[in-house]
């Protein structure tokens, strides 16, 4: 278990590696947004979470990954379902399983 210390830490690199480079679509860059975004979430900074998050999914959709696409709203319902925000959950389970179905994800 990470210590809050931590993962403050690892939140601020990852701030900076995405901050010296957003000016510039690379490799990863999604995935790597994603990680920052539930890294924010895991520290209780909410907005700039799902701000993240949404970019991240947006960028996998973009680029045609539909399952780092799935992946990523499956994390953001499992936060809503942790925070007791069922109607947000289901409504991103619903979201899956209609990607699920047009791409034949799995």
């Amino acid at each position: 278990r990470a210590s809050s210390g931590s993962i403050e830490q690892g939140l601020a690199l990852l701030e900076r590696g995405l901050a010296s480079s957003e000016a510039v679509d690379w490799p990863g860059q999604a995935a790597f947004r994603a990680d920052l975004a539930l890294s924010y979430l895991m520290v209780g900074r909410e907005e700039q979470g799902l701000a993240q998050l949404r970019r991240a999914q947006d960028q996998f959709h973009a680029s045609g990954d539909m399952s780092a696409l799935v992946q990523s709203l499956e994390n953001e319902a499992r936060y809503f379902e942790a925070i007791e925000q069922a109607d947000q959950a289901v409504a991103l389970h619903g979201r899956i399983r209609d990607l699920e179905q047009r791409f034949a994800i799995h």
